[in-house]
C-alpha cells in the first residue's frame, strides 16, 4: 500500500496556481466516486492482470483500487499510469512507495497505442482541442489507429475514452468519469455511434446536475461503465440524485449483473445519436404536447459577436473621452447579461446604461478609418499590449475589425439557472456572446411579438428544457443549434383571431413591465392560452 499524506489533493491544490491546473484540465475525483468506479474495474481480476490509469494525476484511482484488492491480489496485478504534467507527477511520486506501479511521463494520446490492458479507469483532463498543442497530429493518429474521422470541436476527454476502449482486452472492464454534457452535445455524435456499434457500454450513471460533485469545478458528471464481454443490446441509464441512490448504485455495481436492473434500460436500436441522450434518463417534455415544429422553421439562432479581446473593444463614456474615439467608430452593444433586467430593452434603457458609464459600445472600425489619428493611436496601443496576437484577432484582417452582426429582434441568455432569459431588443443594439441572437425568417417577421409572447410562457420554457445542456450547481446552457432544433408552437397553425388575442395581451404585459408593474396575470393568461393549443 503506498504511503500517502492525508488529503493529498487538497494539499496539491493549495501548492499550485489555479492557472496551472486549468492549463492541464485538472479536476480531482471525489473519493466516494473513485471508490465506486474502482469496485467495477477490480471485480474478478485474473492473476497477472494489468490496470491502466491514462491520466493518473495524484493517483486517487490507484488508492481506491488498492483498497478494493487484498494484499495478495495487489501483488498479482500491475498498475500503469500516464501523466503529462511534470509538476503533479513529481508531487505524486514524492508520496508514492510502491514497486508494482509504472508511471510514464508521456502524452497518453500519442503513446503506445499497441499496448492493451485488463482494466482501465480514468478521469481525463477537461480540455478542448484548441487547448491542445498539436491537434492535427492527434486527429491523424486517431484516424489511423481507429478509422474514425473526428470533429475538431470535440473535447480531449472523448479521445481518452476512445483510445482506452481500443486498448481494453477481451473480458476487461473500464470506468470513466466525464462531463455529462457530452451526452447532449453535437460533437459527441460520432463517439455515441462508436459506443452503440461496439456494444461495450453497459450503463451510464448520471450524477444529478443540481449537485456539484467536484469541489473545484462547475461541471456536470457522468460515470461510464464498460465491459468487453457478454455484449448487450441495450444501455442502462441510472440517475443519481441522492446519497441513498448512490449507495444503491454501489451495491448494484458490486453484484452486477446478478441484481435486477436499477435504472432505465433502452434498446440500442431505440437510441438516436442525433438526440440529446438526456431523454433516456429524464424523459422528454415535448412528448405530451402537439402542434409543435422545429424552431428553425420560423427563426434562426446564432451566437453573438466574439471579439477575442473584450477589454480592448468595449467602451464606456469615460473610456471614449480618454482615447477621444469618435462616435462613428462605436456602435451600441450589450456586453453583459446583467445589463438587462427585464424582458424588453428599449432605447431609454440603453441611454441610461451609457450615462451611467457602463460598457455598452463596441469598437467598429476598418482599415480605411485609420486616417483618424485618435483611432490610429488606439489601435497601436492595442498592438503594444498584444491584443492583435489573441486567438481570434490574429486570424482577422485587419485584426481590429469585429464580426458583422445585424441587431437581432430577440435575444436569449446563453447561461441560465432558472427561467431561460428572452429579451425583446427594441433598442436595436448588437450583442456579445453573453446572448444569442434570434432572427425571424423573412416570411415570419410579422410574428416576432407572437413568438416573443410564447417564449415568455412556462409551457414554452418547459419544452425548451429538452434542448438544454447541463453544468454543475444547476447551471444550464443553450448553444445556437440547441435552440434551432428545439420545438416551439407551430406559428402557421394560429388563426388571425388567436394572433390578435396574443398580441393584445403581449402589449399590456409589455407596458406593465416597462412601468415596473407586476405581470403575473398576463403571463398566466398567455400560458393558459398557449397550453390549450398544445396539450394532446
Amino acid at each position: 500500500m503506498p504511503t500517502m499524506k492525508k488529503q493529498l489533493e487538497s494539499e496539491y491544490i493549495t501548492s499550485v496556481s489555479s492557472e496551472h491546473r486549468k492549463k492541464y484540465g485538472q479536476f480531482f475525483t471525489p473519493k466516494h466516486i473513485s471508490d465506486l468506479m474502482a469496485k467495477w474495474v477490480t471485480k474478478d481480476l485474473a492473476k497477472g492482470a494489468t490496470i491502466l490509469d491514462p491520466a493518473v494525476g495524484l493517483g486517487v484511482f490507484i488508492r481506491s483500487m488498492k483498497e478494493q484488492l487484498t494484499a495478495g491480489q495487489q501483488r498479482n496485478v500491475t498498475f500503469f499510469g500516464y501523466e503529462i504534467d511534470r509538476k503533479i507527477l513529481d508531487y505524486f511520486a514524492a508520496h508514492l512507495d510502491d514497486t508494482n506501479i509504472t508511471i510514464f511521463h508521456e502524452d497518453y494520446l500519442t503513446s503506445n497505442w499497441k499496448n492493451t490492458y485488463d482494466a482501465i479507469i480514468c478521469n481525463p483532463p477537461y480540455l478542448k482541442f484548441h487547448d491542445y498543442e498539436d491537434k492535427d497530429t492527434l486527429l491523424k493518429i486517431v484516424s489511423e489507429e481507429m478509422n474514425l474521422e473526428l470533429s475538431g470541436f470535440t473535447n480531449i476527454y472523448t479521445l481518452f475514452l476512445l483510445k482506452a476502449l481500443h486498448q481494453l482486452n477481451h473480458g476487461g472492464r473500464a470506468a470513466f468519469i466525464i462531463p455529462s454534457e457530452f451526452l447532449n452535445s453535437d460533437y459527441g455524435k460520432q463517439i455515441k455511434q462508436y459506443l452503440l456499434d461496439s456494444k461495450l457500454l453497459k450503463f451510464v450513471v448520471i450524477l444529478d446536475f443540481t449537485t456539484n460533485w467536484f469541489e473545484d469545478a462547475t461541471t456536470t458528471s457522468a460515470l461510464f461503465f464498460f465491459e468487453k464481454k457478454n455484449p448487450k443490446d441495450f444501455i442502462e441509464f441510472i440517475n443519481i440524485d441522492s446519497k441513498e441512490k448512490l449507495e444503491r448504485t454501489e451495491s448494484y455495481i458490486s453484484k452486477y449483473p446478478e441484481q435486477p436492473r436499477l435504472g432505465n434500460t433502452v434498446a440500442l436500436t431505440d437510441i438516436d445519436i442525433n438526440k440529446k441522450w438526456r431523454i433516456y434518463y429524464q424523459g422528454e417534455n415535448s412528448s405530451k404536447y402537439k402542434n409543435l415544429k422545429a424552431f428553425s422553421n420560423f427563426a434562426k439562432a446564432s451566437r453573438g459577436i466574439a471579439t477575442g479581446a473584450n477589454e480592448f473593444f468595449k467602451f464606456n463614456k469615460t473610456k471614449q473621452a480618454q482615447y477621444q474615439i469618435a462616435n462613428q467608430f462605436l456602435i451600441p452593444c450589450l456586453t453583459k447579461a446583467v445589463q438587462v433586467d427585464k424582458n424588453f430593452f428599449t432605447t431609454d434603457d440603453f441611454n441610461n446604461l451609457w450615462e451611467n458609464d457602463k460598457h455598452v459600445k463596441l469598437l467598429n472600425a476598418y482599415t480605411k478609418d485609420l486616417h483618424d489619428e485618435n483611432l490610429k493611436n488606439y489601435i497601436k496601443y492595442g498592438e503594444k499590449l498584444g491584443y492583435h496576437e489573441r486567438y481570434l484577432t490574429k486570424n482577422r484582417n485587419p485584426w481590429f475589425k469585429n464580426e458583422t452582426r445585424e441587431p437581432a429582434p430577440i435575444l436569449v441568455g446563453v447561461f441560465n439557472r432558472e427561467k431561460i432569459k428572452f429579451i425583446r431588443n427594441e433598442a436595436n443594439v448588437v450583442n456579445l456572446t453573453t446572448f444569442h441572437c434570434i432572427y425571424m425568417l423573412p416570411m415570419y417577421d410579422e410574428y416576432t411579438n407572437v413568438l416573443m409572447a410564447y417564449l415568455l410562457t412556462d409551457v414554452a420554457q418547459e419544452i425548451l428544457e429538452d434542448s438544454r445542456r447541463e453544468y454543475g450547481r444547476g447551471l444550464k446552457k443553450f448553444e445556437p443549434n440547441d435552440i434551432n432544433t428545439s420545438l416551439v408552437i407551430d406559428l402557421d397553425s394560429l388563426t388571425t383571431e388567436q394572433i390578435q388575442f396574443i398580441t393584445d395581451i403581449y402589449q399590456v404585459l409589455r407596458e406593465k413591465q416597462l412601468n415596473g408593474a407586476e405581470i403575473t396575470m398576463e403571463l398566466h393568461t398567455l400560458n393558459k392560452f398557449f397550453k390549450s393549443l398544445l396539450v394532446i
